[in-house]
């Protein structure tokens, strides 16, 4: 840790002479005397950023690195325990795999209503021709009035069995419609579960160094705590005094 601070303490000291230099040079107009030399006082300082989970709340159950350390961009920082939020990803597999059977269900169940409606016309065109057959026997007195009437309450039933079997189809039709919505949802949340899942891995956003370590192995992390504090030593910047 001492080593990797000297190394810190080092790179700063450099950027600092080099910032330095050039805020005296620039401060020189041109054929100015040297007792004209402005001389200036500050920091180097470079961009800090706070490092917390987001949205989620567990116990950090990996914390690999101290303060002082460097670290690439998107090393692992620290990890929570998961175990809750892999279930909940378990569970929304699960239901999502429940509601697709149901859609596929529902989609059985709309053939079966169209092949029930192709039979009822079919049922209903023969109906009506034996309907109108009867009529012109009957008209013409080879056959008797039960013998149409027989014939002509079977065409009324089929009938009546088109018009259900064409409500039913419209039936099974919104139900495809609400599962397709149902497996929408579904989809929505088990998508969101491994969203949570992923916020229980903390990586650094930036490679830098790890200037304080907030958190500790066991403790209880709630969102947008602080973890680490890590450095961007590739963007560093003078405050300086006039």
């Amino acid at each position: 840790m001492k080593r990797s601070r000297l190394v810190l303490a080092t790179a700063v000291g450099l950027v600092a002479a080099a910032t330095g230099s050039y805020l005296v040079l620039s401060r020189l107009p041109a054929g100015s005397p040297a007792n004209r030399v402005l001389l200036l006082s500050g920091n180097i300082e470079a961009h800090e950023s706070v490092v917390a989970f987001n949205a989620v709340q567990s116990r950090v159950v990996e914390l690999p690195f101290d303060e002082g350390q460097w670290v690439e961009a998107g090393t692992l920082l620290a990890r929570l325990d998961a175990s809750d939020y892999r279930q909940q990803v378990t569970i929304g597999e699960a239901a999502l795999r429940t509601r697709r059977a149901e859609l596929a269900s529902a989609k059985q169940g709309l053939e079966a209503a169209r092949n029930g409606v192709l039979a009822d016309v079919a049922d209903q065109a023969l109906r009506k021709l034996d309907w109108q057959r009867t009529g012109t026997l009957w008209h013409q007195g080879i056959t008797s009035r039960s013998e149409f009437d027989h014939v002509e309450t079977a065409l009324k039933q089929s009938d009546a069995s088109l018009q259900r079997d064409r409500a039913l189809e419209a039936a099974r039709a919104r139900d495809i419609e609400v599962a397709r919505a149902i497996v929408r949802t579904a989809r929505e949340q088990l998508r969101l579960a491994r969203i949570l899942l992923d916020y229980t891995v903390l990586r650094a956003p930036f490679a830098g160094v790890i200037l304080v370590r907030q958190a500790e192995l066991g403790e209880v992390m709630l969102p947008g705590t602080p973890v680490v504090t890590l450095a961007d030593l590739d963007h560093v910047w003078l405050r300086a005094y006039v």
